[in-house]
């Protein structure tokens, strides 16, 4: 009785062992798994991080490129608006030479302001050269055929040059050179495009 007694005992005991280590297992099992999404959880979430982040710096690139690129096309356009009205004045200044209605008239030629303000130390060269040159970058060294020390707005300098000096068969272009209210020299050449003058970097008093 004894006997059988001590081995049913120890069915028993060792039956609880391996159930406690049973459970232990599973338990360490639980354990390990609830660690497992844990720590991909918190990987996942730091991606998610770093993937906003890396989002966030693009963006931020992004727009300071568009800030860059806006802040320098107002900064082109106001100094092309400043070069426009800059010029604004020197493109309403135009000179030619009038046709002659016979062989006994006179060659005129004509210097026009058509702005609301006057320009001063104006001169004109009556151009012979055909073609005239293209590729000038300052007025003529030569004298001018003629002069005024200013025109008003909105009117007109005629000068007559005799029939009997620089006669052509062809009605010659005009440059003029001149300096606008505000100082600055300018040059229209003979192909009628117009420029500030090399020598007027400055401006100077207009009257």
């Amino acid at each position: 009785m004894l006997g059988a007694a001590a081995r049913i005992a120890g069915v028993v005991s060792g039956s609880a062992t391996d159930w406690l280590s049973a459970v232990a297992s599973a338990a360490s099992a639980v354990a390990a798994v609830a660690a497992l999404l844990v720590a991909r959880r918190a990987q996942q979430s730091a991606r998610r991080s770093e993937d906003a982040t890396r989002e966030g710096v693009i963006a931020a690139r992004q727009g300071v490129a568009v800030a860059e690129g806006s802040l320098a096309q107002q900064i082109a356009d106001a100094r092309q608006r400043a070069l426009e009205a800059e010029r604004s004045q020197a493109m309403q200044v135009t000179a030619w030479s009038q046709k002659r209605l016979s062989d006994v008239d006179d060659r005129r030629i004509v210097a026009r302001n058509g702005s609301d303000n006057p320009v001063f130390d104006v001169k004109l060269w009556l151009i012979l050269e055909d073609p005239p040159p293209q590729d000038e970058q300052s007025p003529p060294e030569t004298s001018p055929s003629a002069r005024t020390a200013v025109v008003g707005p909105r009117d007109e300098f005629m000068h007559p040059i005799p029939t009997t000096a620089l006669r052509v068969p062809y009605r010659p272009p005009v440059e003029i050179s001149f300096r606008d209210a505000q100082g600055l020299g300018w040059w229209r050449d003979a192909m009628g495009r117009v420029r500030r003058r090399p020598d007027s970097d400055q401006r100077q008093p207009s009257a």
